[in-house]
């Protein structure tokens, strides 16, 4: 792949990689989930329907911050790929990933038919 081509996936790299730690921070800040609430507490509330509200909300900012942070090592990943020069090559068959595919999902490793190939697997 050309350098301007990989200068401009890089750039669009790194402007998600900042949006995605900005995401981060603001997820950590508001999240209800403390230090404490990684161990399993031996405290609990009298109200049943404040502990399922609170559980309820510390699993979806769990969630929400755990698919963030994968998506954060997918482009850290991505990256590392363009340094080593094997950026937009199928990590399955080898042959370059379309453009298309590129500019729609910057972060993926696998062309469009490997990644059918993959999914059809599945099901």
């Amino acid at each position: 792949m050309k350098s301007e081509r990989l200068d401009f996936y890089r750039t669009i790299l790194l402007e998600r990689r900042e949006f995605a730690l900005e995401t981060i921070e603001r997820l950590r800040a508001y999240s209800p989930i403390q230090e404490e609430d990684l161990e399993i507490s031996k405290t609990y509330s009298d109200d049943f329907a404040e502990q399922c509200t609170d559980s309820i909300c510390k699993e979806e900012s769990f969630m929400l911050l755990s698919r963030e942070l994968r998506y954060l090592n997918r482009i850290e990943n991505a990256l590392k790929s363009i340094e080593q020069g094997i950026y937009g090559m199928c990590k399955y068959c080898g042959h370059a990933i379309a453009h298309e595919r590129l500019m729609a999902v910057p972060t993926t490793d696998t062309c469009i038919k490997c990644k059918k190939s993959i999914m059809s697997q599945r099901h």
